[in-house]
């Protein structure tokens, strides 16, 4: 292997450690995010020579190949442009450094010659076998019912993240055919699919099967040929092997787990079938965020409302309580939404012009050629799952999805791209955004690593929650002036964040500005009124304190918080979203007393005794939505 596919792989490898630097998005600290600087810088750098040998072609400016790249480019730069023109200003700085960094991967590794190109691949392999496997020992030791590899952090019981894993395993699974010895391509494939299943993702699953139908339609001419008594053909044996060895390990580990942890065991059959409300809500949620991202797109069709503004805009149309998420779980409507409509048709313009350029050459070859098809099962994982769910908002996923896409673009359309004189080419239009791009995002991760080590938080794109933080660490220590100023800053930075409002309505309710207090929680109802309980307690009791609770406006506050608590008994009883297990219970049951309904607080709790009767096990392990 080439140093720079070494740096690569290095990289990957550190991305799939068990710890929160992984998720993009929510990072509990940029460390990997600057990593990733060096990076692309470092991938530049090795690979210059390769790169700017691709000279844009002006003469055919209109052809796929440079439709491709254009759209690529085009969709980087909608990303930052989204970044700037986005009311929330705390959060989405690093999925746009991630998506750049991807494409910047994505136009490197497609330059690398193919023997460098599949070490490569077989590394990435590797990995993915080693995560598989840490799965499967996963499901008799840890007391989640569902898998999740490397995807989660020991520290905090909300971060375990299955779907993120099985995302991972659909790009990997395929790349399994580029072992040659067939007892471990075999073994490779029992692994993968043993860890799939126990994923218990119903979408993976789905995804999967479709990946399935086409390896079958790349090798249609193999299958239409078969005859009665040569049906158990070698592959036909191969399969076999496969499909019953999976049955084995997964059947094994299901029925170990109860002997060995005595967790919650989870069921096929209420998976498949939607059993359960838990099931239930999942499904319709789902439908809900789609159909509540298309209504929102419609608000800022043209550069969106900013990258990982779902969470705090949704809840102004949410429905039911508690149905909240980090985004749509649909990749495609999140690019709408978030950057807007043209960075969405870049997008699939970008992807259909190389899956679609895939799919037409197995179809025309009727055979279909090995490598390319091996490629386009990788992409296709994390591009059909992404119709479901929304998992890219992991740096290792993020990875392996443009390494493998890039090899895939690679494989049609470099070796059209001139390569002669591979020393004399100066640096083209094309390369030279390419570089551009990548030194520009560079120097943004740069700057904010200096700012984090200078404690220079105040200047910091992504501050995330930090001016929240500190006002409530001012608010503790008494200090009312700073800890204002550092609430009213989180408000400027995302005043969408309800629980800046609340902060701020707390801050003021302390330094008896009663009415500024009662317009902040106020603020805070507004921008999020179904998810927690709180925002309406601190509202209700300022609202008594100032004797304002005969207006109108008070009266439709109450009415919404009466609805959501007579329906909150069923929801803690069944355990929806975990809520068992966060605070919402008593900030429920105090709502209700705080409204005068003592019989609805004493059924709130009565709920929550009814649920620890119903688990006598541990659930330490369960997760909490929030």
């Amino acid at each position: 292997m080439s140093l720079r596919s070494i740096i690569l792989a290095l990289f990957l490898g550190l991305t799939l450690l068990p710890q929160g630097w992984n998720k993009v998005d929510t990072a509990l600290h940029g460390t990997m995010i600057y990593g990733l600087g060096a990076l692309i810088v470092t991938l530049l750098f090795l690979s210059w020579k390769e790169l700017s040998a691709c000279e844009f072609d002006w003469r055919k400016k209109f052809s796929l190949a440079n439709g491709v790249r254009i759209s690529a480019i085009l969709l980087a730069l909608w990303f930052v442009i989204a970044e700037i023109s986005s009311p929330i200003q705390n959060f989405g700085w690093s999925e746009v450094v991630m998506m750049i960094s991807g494409i910047g991967i994505f136009f490197i590794v497609q330059t690398w010659k193919e023997d460098e190109q599949i070490k490569l691949l077989k590394v990435m392999l590797a990995f993915g076998c080693i995560s598989a496997l840490f799965g499967l020992a996963q499901y008799l030791y840890r007391p989640e019912s569902r898998i999740a590899g490397p995807f989660f952090v020991s520290e905090f019981a909300s971060n375990y993240w299955p779907n993120a894993f099985a995302t991972f395993l659909l790009a990997m699974w395929p790349l399994s055919f580029l072992i040659q010895k067939r007892v471990l391509r075999i073994v490779a494939l029992t692994i993968f699919y043993s860890a799939l299943l126990l994923t218990f993702s119903r979408a993976a699953f789905l995804v999967m099967c479709v990946q399935l139908v086409m390896l079958a339609f790349v090798h249609r001419k193999i299958l239409l040929a078969l005859r009665i008594r040569k049906i158990f053909t070698p592959e036909i044996k191969t399969l076999m092997v496969i499909v019953a060895c999976t049955f084995v390990v997964t059947g094994g580990l299901h029925t170990l787990r109860p002997m060995i942890n005595s967790h919650e065991t989870n069921s096929f059959l209420k998976k498949a079938t939607f059993a359960g409300t838990e099931q239930q809500t999942s499904f319709q949620e789902r439908f809900d965020f789609m159909k509540g991202a298309i209504m929102l797109i419609r608000k800022h069709p043209l550069t969106g409302s900013g990258p990982f503004s779902f969470r705090f805009i949704y809840p102004t149309i949410q429905k039911d309580f508690l149905a909240i998420a980090d985004h749509p779980h649909n990749w495609y409507l999140k690019i709408g939404l978030e950057e807007g409509i043209p960075a969405l048709i870049f997008f699939l313009l970008l992807i259909g012009g190389v899956s679609g350029k895939l799919i037409q050459e197995q179809y025309k070859e009727k055979n279909g050629n090995a490598m390319e098809a091996v490629l386009l099962l990788s992409i296709s994982g994390p591009l059909l799952h992404a119709l479901a769910d929304y998992n890219m908002n992991f740096m290792t996923n993020q990875i392996v999805f443009w390494t493998v896409f890039g090899i895939a673009a690679s494989k049609i359309y470099i070796k059209k791209w001139p390569q002669k004189n591979h020393d004399k080419h100066g640096i083209t239009l094309f390369s030279g955004i390419v570089a551009v791009m990548i030194c520009a995002t560079t120097a943004s991760i740069g700057y904010e690593m200096y700012l984090s080590l200078t404690k220079n938080f105040e200047r910091m794109q992504f501050s995330r929650n930090y001016f929240l933080e500190m006002s409530g660490d001012a608010m503790k220590k008494n200090n009312l002036p700073l800890a204002q100023k550092y609430a009213i800053t989180q408000t400027l930075k995302n005043p969408y964040d309800a629980f800046a409002w609340n902060m701020l309505g707390q801050v003021y309710e302390k330094n008896m500005k009663n009415a500024e207090a009662l317009m902040a929680y106020e603020k805070a109802i507004k921008a999020d009124p179904a998810n927690f309980f709180n925002f309406y307690r601190d509202y209700f009791r300022m609202a008594k304190v100032m004797n304002v609770t005969g207006t109108e406006a008070y009266a439709d506050v109450k009415n919404r918080a009466i609805g959501l608590l007579l329906a909150y008994p069923a929801k803690v009883k069944a355990n929806i979203h975990y809520t068992a297990q966060t605070s919402n219970v008593q900030d429920g049951a105090a709502l209700a007393k705080e409204l005068g309904d003592i019989k609805l607080a004493l059924k709130i709790q009565r709920a929550l005794r009814d649920f620890r009767l119903s688990r006598p096990l541990d659930t330490e392990g369960v997760r909490s939505r929030f």
